[in-house]
């Protein structure tokens, strides 16, 4: 029994008398095992791409499951049948660790074996490979841990063979050697199924290219298209076509007008080399009606492929025409099977553009899956004002000047409108100031002209811009001497002559004006002097008239009317002023200093600063004029600019919140510092004040101060003679 049920007896106390024993009868060994082949895939050997041709390699599988109520010993798997081919055929019993040739009770399935075969021409012609292979092994005794005893055969038990069943179908993918296996190799058509490669595929591919269109004399545009014929199966194909139907309204929107060049063809055998067609597999077709057929009754083996390559001439259309075309190719052939074959063109554009779209064959994106029609971009055959117009403007020679030199321009005006001749319309070049047109300088495509100058505007009236033509302009200006100094550009446009709208680009030229040292630069000179009269300028000796004491008299003799000499105002060496720039000039013995091209000013003129290092004065002296001192510049003109310097007698005025009073300073201390002023006017004098601040406030701090010096200044103004110079100081009380 199967499954372990026990027969019952139907009338237990008469089957044999009474009290008859009870008997189980245990099975007797029945050894069985069962083989599945599989081709694992296809390898393409050869590598010509194409898995599955004569000389890949077909890799198989064997496993073995067994299927008895024994254990079996050396297993051991034979295919007589492949190795019969005329193909190389190379078995390999598997060992351990991946299999020691037994099986224990109900173990299974486990790959036992495999096998590769290089296919033969013969197995191509065939069309398939069919074979079944058969496994051996012998019943034994398991040991008692249940796993078979090599060494114990079962006695009286014959071996125990089996036919493979197929694991896998007999469909390839030429593309990628895989094979489909089987969910049920041992039900699926009954037990011991031959594996069965089918081998004849047969497949064609066509991809198209074109190139840029390029726009002809008469307005007629000319393409290059290539056509690629591949036999992308693993068989032969024969009675090949190949057909564009460049003139189909419906594929190419009847813009198709003649062959430019006849075809030229060529062979890329599996090798990749380039070779000439054979008179077997050369195109022998030619132009149809019907577009372009090419047909051959030669021989396309699998991978080869035949590149044709041809010019159309596509009629000028209106620039209400779409902006693109497209059209495909379809080649066709037949196959030893009996199975013909065709396919239309996929767009032969490889890589991937700035957008990310992968345009390749069968590619994702904009062309999607398979055969794909070839785009055509025609050129734009926009009217004048819709971009077709295009001007530039370049310098012929250096583009470095100084005041003086001459500069050449070129302008081309191009027209790409394959259709519309452009005009009349005006060349307008615009020059900045300071370049000036040199008459009789200017050409029309090498013509001699006279264009219309007004001012700094050149402008070549009334031309007339042929369909995909270059006019070029050329004319020269001179550099004047109110050029500014720097980048000088022009720019030129395409006008219409009624309005003066823009009808193109702005193209732009520039020249760089160099800076010149006579003409652009500002000098500085200056001097550092002692200001003794504290009057901001340095003053030639002052002879003065006036009463001499004992008190004023620089030296002992008459009292009384005498004239007296307050002395030089000279120069104090070794003082530093600083530009803005950090630049540090030293004066020189005499206190002398100067700033080579302290500036570059525009017409208008700069304005430019130094200050001078108080810290760099002897000790005592203090800057009578402005530090900083600020002047005007003017392009070419040197600028003197002097600071004053003195060393006069210091009167402190220390003031505290006491000395004021609601109304500003008390009446005791303009008492005193009118004393003061009286004794200062004899003599330059600085006058600090300095107030000592406990917690008031700073404006008010400031504004007791203002009212001290208002009142010191209004006094000086009835009688000092020299430049009163206030210092103002804050001292905060600890």
């Amino acid at each position: 029994m199967t499954d372990g049920s026990v027969p019952p007896i139907a009338d237990p106390a008469g089957t044999d008398g009474p009290d008859d024993p009870t008997v189980l009868d245990l099975a007797a060994p029945a050894p069985a095992i069962e083989l599945v082949k599989a081709v694992s895939d296809v390898e393409d050997t050869n590598g010509n791409g194409i898995f599955g041709d004569a000389g890949d390699t077909v890799n198989y599988s064997f496993t073995a499951e067994n299927t008895g109520n024994t254990a079996l010993a050396g297993v051991s798997v034979s295919d007589p049948d492949l190795a019969a081919l005329d193909g190389a055929f190379t078995l390999t019993q598997l060992t351990a660790p991946d299999f020691d040739g037994d099986l224990a009770i109900d173990e299974g399935p486990v790959e036992v074996a495999t096998a590769t075969y290089v296919l033969a021409a013969a197995d191509i012609a065939a069309g398939s490979v069919t074979n079944t292979a058969e496994v051996t092994s012998t019943a034994v005794a398991t040991t008692a841990g249940g796993d078979p005893d090599p060494t114990a055969p079962l006695a009286g038990v014959d071996p125990v063979t089996d036919d493979s069943d197929t694991g896998t179908e007999p469909d390839l993918d030429v593309t990628d050697g895989s094979v489909p296996p089987i969910a049920d190799p041992a039900g699926t058509d009954g037990p011991d199924d031959p594996t069965v490669l089918d081998l004849a595929n047969p497949n064609i591919a066509v991809l198209k290219s074109s190139g840029a269109p390029s726009v002809q004399a008469d307005g007629t545009v000319n393409v290059d298209f290539t056509l690629t014929v591949t036999n992308s199966g693993n068989v032969d194909l024969t009675d090949l076509t190949l057909v564009d139907d460049m003139t189909d309204s419906a594929q190419f929107g009847g813009a198709f007008q003649s062959i430019v060049s006849a075809p030229v063809v060529s062979l890329t055998n599996t090798s990749g080399a380039s070779v000439a067609p054979t008179a077997n597999g050369a195109f022998d077709g030619g132009l149809t009606d019907d577009g372009l057929l090419i047909g051959t009754d030669g021989i396309l083996v699998p991978g080869d492929s035949y590149e044709v390559q041809f010019s159309v001439n596509l009629d000028g259309l209106d620039p209400a025409a779409p902006a693109t075309l497209q059209n495909q190719a379809e080649a066709g052939g037949a196959s030893p099977t009996g199975a013909d074959v065709s396919d239309l063109s996929d767009n032969d554009t490889s890589g991937t553009g700035t957008d990310g779209i992968d345009n390749s064959p069968g590619g994702t994106g904009d062309e999607t899956g398979d055969d794909n029609p070839t785009v055509i971009t025609l050129p734009d055959f926009a009217l004048p004002d819709d971009g077709a117009l295009v001007v530039t403007k370049s310098v012929d020679g250096d583009t470095s000047v100084v005041l003086g030199d001459t500069v050449s321009y070129t302008i081309t005006a191009t027209n790409s409108d394959i259709a519309v001749a452009a005009g009349p319309l005006n060349v307008v070049d615009v020059l900045p100031v300071g370049l000036t047109f040199i008459p009789g300088s200017a050409t029309v495509d090498g013509v001699a002209t006279t264009p219309v100058v007004n001012g700094q505007t050149i402008v070549f009236p009334g031309q007339v811009l042929a369909p995909v033509t270059t006019t070029t302009y050329t004319l020269t200006v001179s550099v004047g001497a109110n050029a500014p100094s720097g980048e000088l550009t022009n720019t030129v446009a395409l006008r219409d002559p009624a309005t003066n709208a823009l009808l193109s680009n702005i193209a732009r030229a520039a020249v760089f004006r160099r800076a010149e040292d006579v003409f652009d630069c500002s000098h500085v000179i200056g001097k550092v002097f002692v200001d003794r009269n504290f009057d901001g300028y340095q003053n030639d000796p002052d002879v003065r008239t006036g009463e001499v004491t004992d008190f004023n008299a620089p030296y002992s003799g008459k009292i009384g009317s005498d004239s007296f000499d307050e002395g030089e105002e000279e120069g104090l060496a070794n003082v530093r002023v600083v530009t803005p720039t950090g630049t540090v000039i030293t004066t020189d013995e005499f206190g002398r200093y100067h700033v080579p091209c302290a500036e570059i000013p525009t017409r208008t003129g700069a304005n430019f600063s130094l200050k001078l290092d108080t810290r760099s004065l002897p000790t005592g002296y203090r800057v009578t004029t402005e530090n900083p001192r600020v002047m005007r510049l003017t392009p070419g003109i040197m600028t003197e600019l002097n600071f004053g310097v003195a060393l006069g007698e210091v009167i402190d005025i220390d003031l505290t919140a006491a000395a004021f009073d609601q109304n500003g300073p008390v009446d005791r201390l303009e008492e005193g510092i009118a004393r003061i002023l009286s004794e200062m006017e004899r003599k330059p004098t600085f006058l600090r004040l300095s107030y000592f601040k406990t917690n008031e406030d700073k404006r008010l701090i400031r504004r007791r101060l203002d009212a001290v010096e208002d009142f010191i200044r209004e006094r000086w103004r009835g009688g000092g003679r020299n430049r009163l110079i206030i210092e103002r100081n804050t001292i905060v009380i600890q």
